[in-house]
Order: C-alpha cells, then sequence, then structure tokens
C-alpha cells in the first residue's frame, strides 16, 4: 500500500478516514486527504506515540487497524524544571529516575518589576551537578513590558559559558490571557532572535491558552516545550508547530521528597536525543 500523504486521492484515503473516524477522529469517507483528513492524522499520531508527519505510512495504518506496528516502543525519560521557588532535593530526585534537569535563568519583572537573574539558578546549577543530573537548558520567563532583546541579553550573560539551549518562557504572569498580545508576541521573537545569535535554536515553552492569546506563528520552526497538564496521553501539536518536542504534564510524583510543585517534562528517546531534538 503507497503512503497517504496530503494530495492523495482514491478507495485507500477513504479507508483512511474510515479508520480515523471509528478511532474518534472524524473525517468525511470522501476518498480526497486535505487539510482536515492531514489535522486528523497527525492529531492520531500525536495521540499514539507515532511520528507526527501527517502522511498515513505502514506503522499509522497498523496502529489504526489494530496491528502491532514494527518498531519497538520509544525510549522515554523524564525530567524537571526548577526556579528560585523550588527547594528540591536533588539526590531524591536522582534516586528517583530525574534523568535532565531544565533552570531558569532570570524573569522579566519579578515581584517589584525587577528585571533580573534567577536567585537560586547557581543553587540550582552545583545541587543537580552534586546528583549527577544534567541541566541540558535553561529558560527566561519574559514580560512584554520590556524588549526582547533586552531580556535575551540577561539570559545570555546569566547562561555565559554553558553547553544548554535556551527557551524563552511566553505565558501570562496571572490568569489566562496576555494584557497586551501584541507586545507578548513581539517580545517572544526579538527574545528568541536574540538568543539565536550564539547559533543555536532558541525553543520555545508555552501553553495552549498563552498562544489562544498571543499565537507565535513567526516561531513555529523552532523546538516545541508544550505546557499541558491533566493530559493522559501525550499532546497533539499545535499550530503551526508540526510537532511537540518536550511535554511539561504536570508535577513530580509526590512521594518523592521536597518535589510538590516541582514541574515534571517527558520526553521521548534518550538523554542524547533531548539535547539534539533541542537544538
Amino acid at each position: 500500500m503507497p503512503v497517504l500523504r496530503l494530495g492523495s486521492r482514491g478507495p485507500d484515503v477513504a479507508d483512511l478516514q474510515r479508520l480515523l473516524t471509528a478511532a474518534g477522529f472524524h473525517c468525511e469517507p470522501d476518498g480526497v486527504f486535505g487539510a482536515v483528513t492531514l489535522a486528523a492524522v497527525r492529531e492520531y499520531q500525536g495521540e499514539h506515540g507515532l511520528p507526527v508527519d501527517g502522511k498515513a505510512g505502514p506503522r499509522t495504518m497498523a496502529a489504526l487497524r489494530g496491528q502491532p506496528t514494527s518498531d519497538p516502543p520509544a525510549v522515554e525519560i523524564w525530567g524537571v524544571d526548577v526556579a528560585e521557588f523550588n527547594s528540591p532535593d536533588y539526590a531524591a530526585l536522582a534516586a528517583a529516575g530525574c534523568a535532565f534537569a531544565v533552570l531558569r535563568a532570570m524573569t522579566g519583572s519579578d515581584s517589584k518589576g525587577v528585571m533580573r537573574a534567577d536567585a537560586k539558578f547557581a543553587t540550582h546549577l552545583a545541587g543537580f551537578e552534586r546528583a549527577k543530573i544534567p541541566v541540558v537548558g535553561a529558560y527566561g520567563w519574559i514580560v512584554a513590558s520590556r524588549s526582547g532583546v533586552e531580556q535575551a541579553r540577561l539570559m545570555r550573560s546569566v547562561c555565559d559559558g554553558l553547553d544548554i539551549w535556551k527557551s524563552v518562557d511566553h505565558e501570562p504572569a496571572k490568569g489566562a490571557v496576555f494584557r497586551d498580545p501584541a507586545g507578548a508576541t513581539n517580545a517572544a521573537v526579538g527574545f528568541a532572535r536574540e538568543v539565536e545569535c550564539t547559533g543555536r535554536r532558541c525553543v520555545v515553552y508555552t501553553a495552549p491558552y498563552a498562544l489562544a492569546s498571543a499565537p507565535l506563528p513567526a516561531l513555529g520552526d523552532r523546538p516545541l516545550w508544550l505546557s499541558h497538564f491533566g493530559l493522559s496521553h501525550w499532546p497533539a501539536p499545535i499550530a503551526p508547530w508540526p510537532v511537540v518536542s518536550l511535554w511539561q504534564c504536570g508535577y513530580v510524583d509526590p512521594d518523592v521528597p521536597d518535589a510538590k510543585k516541582i514541574d515534571k517534562n517527558v520526553f521521548r528517546g534518550t538523554l542524547a536525543d533531548l539535547r539534539k531534538a533541542m537544538g
């Protein structure tokens, strides 16, 4: 059977559409692989641990028919992201299987309106190093009221000399919307482009509600680190991103000492794969 993709036509496409509909991803079985079918295929792939390429090849068709796929299950690792509000037991996290850590490097505005480095960045860096948990990335929480370039330069200075990826934290301070959506979008884009002066892509950390308020169409080719709590399955990608690279799925299990309200992040692949995926 040929690989079905956008633009394909015929009875094989109609069969695909019927299988997607039966799986809960409605498609009119008209035999035309259009935008609706493409979106359904991508969503199905994202929710069933398949490569999200929008193409219905042998693995996707086998999964839709309830047959085993040819490849073994992907390796999955988890890690944490922390800021100055967290005081983790680093050794306990290591014992629980934590494979990586991401640190907040800076804030564009603290409770007093001051842009500054995260107060525990160095403490967390040393703590995870002692526990032999690799720090693979850092993020900067930014605000729309300041230049994204200015905030990124602070981020770069905090992370100077560290071989880690850098991320822009694009989310409102309070509530579910940005007070200045256009300003938030512009700040995030400016931040990302300034970070990329180092020659590495800037990772985008965000959440569905944040993108609904202030979308980032200009950053859709950067790695997506998506915060989406409450799901029992891998999240579907959000336009314009074709895939979710890293998923912030909730909090670390409560039986890990001092892990209350520490964010847990899941990656499908090895630690080396994570470094590569995040640039």
